[in-house]
Formats: structure tokens, C-alpha cells, sequence
């Protein structure tokens, strides 16, 4: 037994051979022995292991003495990810003490250094690093006499495309770097400066540890689609800093980019729907047609040899909202089988993209995880440890009741444990599943505090959950505190929330910290389980109202009276731009509600003064926030039926007059 290994029991640390998809970042390190409180050792090397207690002897070094260096960077390598992550080291130091610690490439130099990367110097010190149980992002931070070892098994890839460091590839040494500065006390809340934690050190010296770790989710991902130019730069660059990994793309048959040139002259790929060949608007293939699975397993095969080596997950996902129709040939029947489904109501429906129907539909989960196996089938051939993922408890109707493959990754939307129809509906697939995709909306359209979201990855862990994808595009200060507790428990499902939430308050708003905690508790508090059924929420609860919203700003105020830092002060008025927004949100709410009461001209114009303020101040923070999806909420009869009832009667009005 290695005795620097301290497994917790079950799923959560087994090993991921096959090594999955996404690429993955890491996680908090106390300049201890553990993260997260757990130690992850080497697969098979007992041996180095019984001299764990032998090099955790009382090891220290200085790396910065009274504000000069004492320590040199080692790296060698090329890979954009590691030199990012490198630049960031030296970066930091700095900012902590005011020395920039020189950057080499031989380990050969004289003094402390600090050797970050694969090299030979490292794989000579570490010989058995290949048979660490590390994953594709687990990493080591390793003191040795006047040497500290941060590295992972893998730097990351060389590639063109990814530009500046983006995080998208096999990342267990940028994860170390990331990893030992926090060590150090460096916290990135939200993305820019304003939302980082640098501490002040005049003199640093790291104290003896010897630590190997790697996440609880092999692939974690927090994605957005609304930040453009420099603000979604700072966005990537705080999601490499918090260790959140890469995300392939679910919709729409990735491998049929380009499949069916000819398609014009074979409509029998595409499903027979009532009669009719449907290849138009967001077409689904016919499931059982041989010539189909042969040219999308082609597809992908060549994309398997063609792309650089991080890809290693693709999707056969189909359109987002479903199809327009599934096939229904007679080979597809026979897969579908007898049984059929009924989605009732709204909330039974709204997980196959469909409206609530008494009609019955067919089990087409079992047609299209037919056509998932056979293409896995043939690309398992050319990579074995390949994953294939697509939306499988999301727009096809039915439960399948043939098993996917272990090449195969469900993905499961959305993330509702104490939902008790989702609940049920997942519990099958995970009977019938290897393992598991988890993906869910946080803070889309409206956001809140969500603290939930902890014990929510937590039931996805316990229920096969590899990996995860959160998605948002309410870009706001609140909802990115949701978004880092996030990312610090898809690395150890046992993270301390409360005691990081703390750290936050206390880091982040100083001397205002307490009325920042009662802001988010209240928020919290009043929202909770807010957003409908599984999905996201259409409008702010009743319990949101116009005193509980006074009271909140009344927090924000008084921690805005108490901070004196310049930064501090900084932060707690973006906070209070943030809430403006929010406040006349609900206002607008409670005015619709007031005309919906009393049906006057008065109501009626006061209502449309309300929404016009509201737009319009959304659209005054644009550059700060990304609230636009409030509007579509608000402004939009498909979103608001309120609006819809409240044009109806203002144009019934207008034609009396």
C-alpha cells in the first residue's frame, strides 16, 4: 500500500483509464499533504511510495527573501497551456512580493528552483510518474532538497488554433502551477483584477509537501456564449485559473458536418415522417439505415486521425428542441419496439422538447441509442479509450431498454435531484449506464445564488457522473460566485462550501463581508428552487418582492458604507449596478401583476413605463453585465403570456375608442 495514498471508497476515485473527454483543470492546495482532503498515489508503485515518509521530512525553501529572488523557474516546454500557465507563476510572485523570479531552461542552474513541466530532470527525480493514477489532469507538487517539483503527466498539446492559453487540453501541469498559487493564498472569483485575490508576502517560503491529486469529475465545464472581446478573454483565462476543463458540442450530428454530400439523391438517410422523407429545418436521420451508420462512423474515424491528439470525445448529439420528426420507416419501428410514451404535462414534456399530449409517441430513445452503439462499435476500432456523448435525456422521447456501450456517454439534462418525475426518469439510465454526462443551466436568463448547486454535483457523483457541463449567460457577479463554488466541488465533491463561502466574504468584500453575507443568504434564501421544474426559471418568485428586494439592497448599501479599500468599494458598486437591474425587474413584475388585478389604461401604461426602464437600463450595463436574456423575459409574448394578454387588451381597447 502507498502510504502517501489516501482513497476515499466508491466511484469517485476509481480510475478513469479511458480518460474521457474533456480536459481538465485542478483544485485548491493547502501547503499540507492533501487537497480536498484526499491524496491520489502512484497506480503501481508501491515501492516509491514506502519513502513517502522519508522525503516529507522537514523540507522548506525560499523562493522570495525581503522582496528579491531566491528561486528560478525551470520549464522546457513548448506546450501553450504550460508556458501560460509559467508566465502566471513568475506573473504572481511578483504581484505577491515585488520580485520576478528569472525563467530557465536547465535544471542545471544553481540555487532553489522550482521545476515546473515534464522533464528529464523531473522524470529522473519522479521515475514512476507514468504509472501515477493522475488522469490527464491530475498533477504533483513534490519538495526535495532545494527543489520544488510542480507538474502534471501531461504539459498540454501544441496546437495553432487555441491562440493565448485557453485550457482546452490535457492540463495536469498547468493545474500544479494553478494548484501551488493558491497554495499561496491567489483566489480568482471573477474573472479581471478587481475579481482576483493576490496576497502581500514580502518574503515566501513554501513549506515541505508532497501531494498528488486529481479531480472527482474527469471533465467539468462552465460555458457561456454572451462575452465578447476582452471580457470573454478574462472569462477563459479565470476558468484555466479555476481549473475547468473542455466541453465538446452536443447538437446537431457533430460528425455529419460535411456526411451526406449527396444528399439530394438519397432522401432514405433521412426519417420517413408521415409519408415523406423529412431532410429540411433540423432533420433526423433514419436510425437504421445501414449506409448511415457506415458513412457517420466514416466521418468520424477520419476525424479521429485527422485532429491533434486532445480530442478524444465527440457527439453524435442531435438538434437542440428536438427534431422535426423521427423516423418512421418500418426498420425504425421494429427498433423503437412496442411500447409507447405519453408526456401529459408541461413538466413531463418540457424533457422531450415537446408541448404536454395525450397523444402517444415511440420510443425512439431505443432508435437513436441504436444508432450511437453501432457508430461506437466501428470507432472503438481505431481509438478504444474513446467516449461518444449526445443529449440522451433531452428532445427523444422514450426510455431505452437496450444498454449504450462503455464507449458511450449519456448526457443528462437538466440537474434536478429533488425533482422526484427526473429523479425516476435518470435512476434508469443509471442501471443501464457505464457511466454519465451531467449538464444543467446555471443563472440562464435569471440567476441566483444557487448555493445548491453543491449538493447537486454531489448526487451526480454518486450516480455515475464523469463529467459535467454548466451553462449560463447571465454574466453577473452573483451567478459567477455560484460558477467558482462550482468548479472547486466537480474537483472534491467534499469541498467545505460553507468555509469557502466565508473565505469569500471575508476576501472579497473585507470589512463589508457580514452584509455581504446576509445579502447572498437572503438572495439565496428567497430564490431557492426557483428556476421551473428542471429547467430555468421565466420570472423572479413571489417571495422576491419589493420588500425582500429593499432589504437586500439595504445590505449592499451598508457594506458599500463600511469598505474602505479602493477595490473593495469597486466591487460592491458593480454589485449595486448588478441589483438596479434587479429591482426594476421586479417592479416591472409587480406592475404587470397590479394591471392583471385592476385592468386599466393607467396599469396598463404604468406596466409599459415599467418593462421601457427596465430594458433600457439592461441595455445601459451591456458592456458590464450580460442580462439580454431578461429582455426576451420580459419584452417577448413567448417568454411572458402576461405581455401577450396585456397586448390583446390594449389593442382590444384601442379599436373601442
Amino acid at each position: 500500500m502507498n502510504p502517501r495514498r489516501a482513497e476515499k471508497g466508491g466511484h469517485g476515485m476509481r480510475t478513469l483509464n479511458m480518460m474521457v473527454i474533456l480536459i481538465i483543470l485542478c483544485a485548491v492546495i493547502p501547503a499540507s499533504s492533501t487537497v480536498g482532503g484526499r491524496e491520489v498515489g502512484s497506480a503501481d508503485a508501491d515501492g516509491d511510495g514506502a519513502n513517502a515518509a522519508g522525503r516529507a521530512q522537514d523540507l522548506s525553501m525560499t523562493i522570495v527573501k525581503d522582496g528579491k529572488p531566491a528561486a528560478t523557474i525551470v520549464t522546457v516546454s513548448d506546450s501553450v497551456e504550460t508556458k501560460g500557465a509559467v508566465k502566471d507563476l513568475q506573473a504572481y510572485i511578483e504581484k505577491m512580493s515585488g520580485a520576478k523570479l528569472p525563467i530557465a531552461s536547465s535544471a542545471t542552474t544553481a540555487g532553489n528552483l522550482i521545476l515546473v513541466g515534464r522533464m528529464p530532470a523531473v522524470d529522473k527525480l519522479i521515475p514512476d510518474l507514468d504509472k501515477y493514477d493522475l488522469g490527464p489532469d491530475g498533477f504533483v507538487i513534490r519538495m526535495l532538497p532545494g527543489k520544488l517539483i510542480v507538474t502534471g503527466k501531461t504539459d498540454g498539446f501544441i496546437h495553432p488554433s487555441l491562440g493565448r492559453f485557453r485550457g482546452p487540453t490535457d492540463c495536469g501541469t498547468p493545474n500544479a502551477v494553478y494548484s501551488f498559487l493558491e497554495s499561496l493564498g491567489c483566489r480568482w472569483y471573477m474573472p479581471g483584477e478587481d475579481g482576483e485575490i493576490v496576497p502581500r508576502k514580502r518574503t515566501i517560503t513554501v513549506p515541505a509537501v508532497d501531494l498528488t491529486s486529481k479531480p472527482d469529475f474527469a471533465g467539468r465545464w462552465i460555458g457561456i456564449h454572451t462575452r465578447t472581446g476582452q471580457a470573454y478573454e478574462d472569462f477563459l483565462l479565470w476558468r484555466a485559473r479555476n481549473r475547468i476543463s473542455h466541453n465538446t458540442y452536443f447538437h446537431m450530428h457533430a460528425v455529419l458536418a460535411g456526411a451526406f454530400p449527396d444528399a439530394e439523391s438519397h432522401p432514405e438517410y433521412f426519417a420517413l415522417v408521415n409519408g415523406e422523407r423529412k431532410m429540411g429545418g433540423a432533420p433526423a436521420v433514419c436510425f437504421s439505415n445501414p449506409d448511415v451508420i457506415r458513412i457517420l462512423s466514416g466521418n468520424l474515424v477520419r476525424k479521429l486521425t485527422e485532429q491533434p491528439p486532445f480530442w478524444r470525445a465527440y457527439t453524435v448529439g442531435q438538434a437542440d428542441g428536438g427534431s422535426d420528426g423521427w423516423c418512421q420507416c418500418e426498420n425504425c419501428l421494429a427498433l423503437y419496439g412496442d411500447k409507447m410514451f405519453t408526456y401529459p404535462t408541461t413538466q413531463q414534456a418540457r424533457v422531450v422538447g415537446r408541448g404536454p399530449s395525450d397523444e402517444p409517441t415511440f420510443n425512439v430513445a431505443n432508435g437513436y441509442l441504436g444508432m450511437v452503439n453501432a457508430i461506437a462499435e466501428r470507432a472503438e476500432q481505431v481509438n478504444p479509450d474513446l467516449l461518444l456523448t449526445y443529449y440522451a435525456h433531452y428532445n427523444i422521447p422514450g426510455m431505452p431498454t437496450v444498454k449504450p456501450r462503455d464507449s458511450v456517454l449519456p448526457v443528462i439534462c437538466h440537474i434536478a435531484p429533488s425533482n422526484e418525475h427526473w429523479r425516476r426518469q435518470v435512476l434508469h439510465w443509471v442501471e443501464i449506464s457505464k457511466q454519465l454526462y451531467y449538464y444543467t443551466y446555471m443563472g440562464y436568463r435569471l440567476d441566483f445564488p444557487q448555493f445548491e448547486i453543491v449538493d447537486n454535483i454531489r448526487w451526480c457523483h454518486e450516480h455515475k457522473g464523469i463529467a459535467m457541463y454548466l451553462e449560463h449567460d447571465a454574466f453577473t457577479p452573483v451567478n459567477l460566485v455560484a460558477m467558482y463554488l462550482a468548479s472547486k466541488t466537480m474537483w472534491d465533491i467534499d469541498v467545505d462550501s460553507e468555509k469557502m463561502l466565508t473565505e469569500f466574504y471575508t476576501n472579497f468584500f473585507g470589512a463589508g463581508a457580514d452584509p455581504m453575507r446576509q445579502f447572498f443568504e437572503t438572495f439565496h434564501r428567497l430564490t431557492k428552487g426557483a428556476n421551473f421544474g428542471y429547467d430555468y426559471a421565466t420570472e423572479y418568485p413571489d417571495t422576491l418582492n419589493a420588500e425582500a428586494v429593499a432589504t437586500c439592497r439595504s445590505y449592499i448599501a451598508e457594506a458599500r458604507r463600511r469598505a474602505t479599500r479602493p477595490v473593495v468599494k469597486r466591487r460592491l458598486e458593480s454589485f449595486s449596478r448588478y441589483w438596479r437591474a434587479t429591482e426594476l425587474h421586479v417592479a416591472a413584475q409587480d406592475s404587470m401583476a397590479k394591471w392583471k388585478k385592476d385592468k386599466t389604461d393607467e396599469n396598463m401604461k404604468a406596466t409599459r413605463r415599467a418593462l421601457a426602464d427596465t430594458i433600457g437600463y439592461i441595455n445601459s450595463v451591456a458592456d458590464e453585465f450580460n442580462l439580454q436574456g431578461r429582455i426576451a423575459l420580459l419584452n417577448h409574448e413567448g417568454y411572458n403570456p402576461d405581455l401577450e394578454e396585456l397586448n390583446q387588451w390594449d389593442k382590444a381597447q384601442a379599436q373601442r375608442r
